[in-house]
């Protein structure tokens, strides 16, 4: 009964994912610089990145802010 539920999060994040990692090459920025600017660990924003993070709201704020957009960008299809 939790499959479907935990098949949303799934993609939902990979979608998070996907958009953050769009945004950053577009800036023609490095997972490195991205970390220093968000403060969040490289090697969580990779996980973050490949759609197997799961970062609180305030987290995704501070990348937002680092990449130059809204948080609800990293939303959109």
């Amino acid at each position: 009964m939790n499959q479907p539920a935990l098949a949303g999060v799934e993609s939902f994040a990979m979608l998070v994912g996907r958009n953050c990692r769009e945004r950053r090459v577009q800036l023609e920025m490095s997972q490195t610089e991205l970390s220093e600017r968000s403060g969040v660990t490289a090697s969580y924003l990779s996980r973050i990145e490949n759609g197997r993070g799961n970062p609180t709201l305030e987290l995704l704020d501070s990348i937002a802010g680092a990449l130059g957009c809204h948080v609800v960008d990293l939303f959109r299809e």
